[in-house]
């Protein structure tokens, strides 16, 4: 069952309804309760259905991770996060002495989020879908991956409801707006102008790059390199409409 929490939704309501001294006193109670900002503890419930299952549907861990997520524009530190990548939502863990509460934000209100070092980003598509995406690198150039799980049917149900499947990662070049799926050094140089593709091959091989399995620092290195080669073509690339 889907429970809702207390939002500025509903205290709005209570404004008009009953004035300023009860729409206060509503707030403190909820404050008092929670410990936070009320926008912040804003969702349904979040229900842990995942205990007789194998493997679990969460990025790199089952456990809440220290982050920042950014809500609507406002930026709120230290929480308690997990990503789901199956589903694709975030779980938030609030606490207020001995009292914790576990929430998914509206992804609608969810801008940012880090987990540990890594940053995720809300964007939204040419074809209006939405979805969350690593940062590697941000500039003119965005380097975005894009995690996901598959999950089966377990053939012991009466042991384990479902399975899920390692991260399974998609990364994209996004420039003018426009996303370039590349999944090897080959995919990858083939994204840039002919003149160009030499250079970054050599920039490639002398740092010792691996595109499909370096690590972020290093991918960050090369997509720096290459937005210097472009900083002047890049209104050579098709433009979004």
């Amino acid at each position: 069952m889907n429970l809702y929490l207390p939002s500025f939704i509903l205290l709005a309501i209570f404004i008009n309804i009953s004035g300023y001294s009860q729409q206060s006193s509503i707030y403190n109670e909820v404050k008092e309760y929670y410990g936070v900002d009320p926008s912040l503890v804003n969702g349904r419930y979040f229900e842990n259905t995942y205990f007789r299952d194998k493997g679990h549907p969460f990025f790199l861990t089952n456990e809440f991770s220290d982050g920042t997520i950014l809500l609507n524009g406002k930026q709120y530190y230290n929480q308690k996060i997990m990503y789901n990548i199956y589903d694709q939502n975030i779980v938030l863990q609030s606490n207020n002495g001995n009292n914790s509460v576990a929430y998914l934000p509206p992804l609608d209100f969810v801008n940012e989020f880090t987990i540990g070092s890594k940053l995720f980003r809300k964007y939204i598509m040419p074809d209006k879908s939405i979805a969350l995406y690593e940062v590697v690198y941000d500039g003119n150039i965005k380097c975005l991956n894009y995690w996901s799980k598959n999950r089966s049917e377990s053939d012991h149900a009466s042991i384990m409801a479902h399975t899920y499947s390692d991260e399974k990662r998609k990364s994209y070049i996004y420039i003018n707006n426009i996303h370039y799926k590349y999944n090897s050094t080959a995919t990858f140089v083939k994204i840039f102008p002919k003149e160009q593709r030499k250079a970054i091959k050599t920039f490639i091989k002398s740092n010792s790059i691996n595109v499909k399995f370096s690590q972020n620092d290093k991918m960050a290195l090369l997509l720096s390199y290459c937005e210097t080669l472009i900083n002047n073509r890049v209104s050579s690339y098709p433009q979004s409409k």
